[in-house]
């Protein structure tokens, strides 16, 4: 059973392991439908798809290449693959296989997991940043609102409405996509891209070094606090479960488990009190 009690973090934890695969394609509510958690996965996979090939058609159309140069084009594409993954395996494991609780874990749910570990963190702070800093009003609502809210909105959805684990050393991986982002900016400012222009104006290396510097360092700390944030978050989500829902585990896990504590009695009973001979059927003496 599942519940909010902290654990210290290990080195462990850094990798991708549960044995529980079920947290992966059903709800985090043993009463929630899972034909309607598979129904807004695939509503919302195809939705942001299909909206980042229109998008990414006209800006290449319009700018070239330069749409590759933002943050946000490649938060939105590890959005996309994030619910790609996630509609897969609810359809295929959830609804059409009826893999059991104490099935293994596979390559799928580890793919799952990493890019939720992701696109969770990379897209609260390209929200958090781009509304607070870098908004245009020049852009079309509808791009604003699926680019740069859509994506924060379905990542606390998902973090409500299922069980995928969140871990305080998963935090690694958005650092680190943070760190080649920033990397990159570096680069192409050096090698003169757009005359030597900033890609945002919060990372201008040329004119304003210092502010350049503290909005590195601003970002850093922005996407530890929004994953200490997240994982207080899913704590939290887990105690209202486990007292809303009575700490309820899916059918199969339930069953299973049931079944093996019944072995565990049994096995207990035959150790306390051992068959007798005749039990047994050893020849009498």
């Amino acid at each position: 059973m599942t519940t909010a009690r902290f654990q210290r973090p290990k080195l462990a934890d850094i990798g991708f392991t549960t044995d529980d695969s079920s947290v992966f394609y059903r709800p985090q509510c043993s009463k929630f439908p899972l034909v309607v958690l598979a129904i807004y996965r695939a509503v919302v996979a195809l939705y942001v798809t299909g909206f980042f090939i229109v998008v990414l058609g006209f800006s290449i159309k319009n700018q070239g290449g330069a749409s590759f140069i933002y943050l946000t084009t490649y938060a939105f594409m590890i959005f996309i693959a994030y619910n790609v993954a996630a509609t897969v395996n609810v359809i295929w494991d959830g609804c059409m296989k009826r893999r059991t609780a104490g099935e293994g874990l596979l390559l799928r749910h580890k793919t799952h997991w990493f890019l939720f570990a992701m696109t969770t963190d990379i897209n609260f702070l390209v929200t958090l940043v781009y509304w607070c800093a870098l908004y245009m009003p020049s852009l079309p609502l509808i791009y604003d609102l699926t680019m740069h809210t859509l994506t924060s909105v379905v990542c606390l959805l998902d973090l409500a409405l299922t069980p995928v684990p969140v871990r305080l050393l998963h935090c690694i991986y958005p650092l680190l996509l943070g760190t080649v982002y920033l990397a990159f900016t570096v680069v192409f400012w050096a090698v003169g891209g757009y005359g030597r222009e900033p890609i945002y104006w919060l990372l201008d290396y040329s004119n304003y070094p210092g502010r350049a510097a503290g909005a590195i360092v601003g970002i850093f700390v922005a996407l530890l606090f929004l994953h200490v944030v997240v994982w207080a978050l899913y704590k939290l989500k887990l105690w209202i479960w486990f007292k809303c829902d009575g700490g309820t585990r899916p059918r199969q896990m339930r069953a299973s488990v049931t079944s093996a504590e019944e072995h565990c009695i049994e096995q207990e009973n035959l150790v306390k009190d051992p068959p007798t001979a005749e039990l047994i059927g050893t020849p009498k003496v």
